[in-house]
């Protein structure tokens, strides 16, 4: 059997409480658009999809093995921006500050994620939280008026790491943990 899944790193709440609050401070929310929601914010390290139900034991097993190495990192949000496709805004999300150790633990689960026959990522690593998915052109111009606005610092350290499963339905998107990581 086939599940869709990713494995993401967990933003605590008070950090994106922060980052919601300078949201919603700076978008004209009248508009009436469908904010992704606090629960279903995260960094993806490593989006799987389509995985064989067999691997999911074996890549749970590789993954405590990087997370047991693993040491806690501290990470900044940076900015608003978003992703075009045909130079039109599709996603709305916050980035963080480059963090090495960040960039080399997403690395190395992807290089663990490849020996179960996914494909390694050819693009940079680009973490961020995806806020919303645009659908209306009407929201372009909130959208950009957000990207404007300067992030202050707002720093945290994460440590729990969730394997998902993803289930798409006609309503949206719905998770659930597989497994939950700590990172000591």
């Amino acid at each position: 059997m086939m599940i869709r899944t990713f494995i993401a790193l967990e933003i605590p709440r008070d950090p994106l409480s922060k980052i919601l609050e300078i949201r919603d401070q700076n978008f004209d929310i009248k508009l009436g658009v469908k904010w992704e929601t606090i629960e279903k914010l995260h960094i993806t390290l490593k989006f799987l999809g389509d995985t064989n139900s067999d691997l999911i034991n074996l890549i749970n097993d590789e993954l405590n093995n990087i997370i047991l190495k693993q040491k806690k990192f501290e990470l900044t949000f940076d900015r608003f921006g978003m992703f075009k496709k045909n130079n039109i805004p599709k996603i709305l999300w916050v980035n963080f500050s480059k963090n090495q150790y960040l960039n080399a633990f997403a690395r190395e689960i992807d290089q663990m994620c490849s020996k179960f026959g996914f494909e390694s990522e050819l693009i940079e690593f680009k973490p961020h939280l995806t806020l919303l998915r645009i659908k209306n052109e009407k929201l372009v111009p909130e959208v950009n008026k957000l990207c404007n606005v300067k992030i202050p610092n707002i720093n945290f350290v994460s440590d729990k790491v969730i394997f998902f499963e993803s289930k798409l339905l006609k309503t949206g998107s719905v998770y659930n943990s597989i497994k939950s990581f700590i990172i000591s």
